[in-house]
């Protein structure tokens, strides 16, 4: 980036310092539809949570559904996720989403 453009950027966070966050929230000035083509995909196999970080993992998907980021819903597919585990820091939840996105 060009020192104009680091400014100009500089300039709009500065702006909107108000609504940034760390921390992420439930957004719902847009809705989104995604229209399947051909045959739903089956199922994928969850994988199993560590019996050591389960605690951590449920209390994480807990703050994740108060804060209205996910809800919970019954559907005939799964995306299973992939935890992130680094020492000294939080889990981290990902969804691993590799076969919805063939």
């Amino acid at each position: 980036m060009s020192t104009e453009q680091q400014e100009g950027l500089y300039n709009v966070l500065a702006k909107y310092r108000q609504q940034l966050t760390k921390r992420p929230e439930k957004w719902t000035h847009f809705e989104c539809e995604f229209k399947v083509e051909g045959s739903m995909p089956h199922n994928a196999k969850a994988k199993s949570v560590p019996f050591t970080i389960r605690n951590q993992v449920c209390e994480k998907i807990q703050a994740i559904l108060k804060d209205g980021i996910l809800e919970e819903l019954h559907s005939a597919y799964i995306n299973p996720i992939t935890l992130v585990v680094r020492e000294g820091k939080a889990v981290r939840i990902c969804l691993d989403a590799r076969r919805t996105n063939k």
